[in-house]
């Protein structure tokens, strides 16, 4: 693909992309500032679910590769994320596939740069 000879010009067409949306913007902008600031009001945390009991393994897993690195704090910070990744896997597990079904992929050739 032969580059743009002018880098101005992909500015200027980036930048009138955007006009449509100006309008938009500045009322939104004008919303914003009259509107007076609410209250801070006391976060409501719900209740945490009950941890998965495949968390403490992956907990333990890391503890022993990296516990010279993480320290406990940041061992527990990461629990939420692994609860995450442990219900992805159970909703895909979950999924039944008939034999006959293929796998889905995207193939596309990426020229050398």
């Amino acid at each position: 693909m032969p580059r743009d000879p002018d880098p101005r010009r992909r500015w200027f067409l980036q930048l009138m992309a955007l006009a449509p949306a100006l309008p938009v913007l500045a009322r939104a902008d004008r919303a914003l500032a009259q509107a007076p600031a609410p209250a801070p009001a006391a976060p409501a945390t719900p209740p945490a679910p009950a941890p998965s009991p495949d968390v403490a393994p992956l907990t333990q897993l890391l503890r022993n590769r990296y516990g010279k690195l993480v320290s406990e704090e940041e061992l527990q910070a990461f629990a939420p994320d692994l609860e995450s990744l442990v219900r992805v896997g159970q909703r895909l597990r979950g999924v039944k596939l008939e034999n006959s079904v293929e796998p889905d992929f995207v193939f596309r050739a990426t020229p050398w740069r």
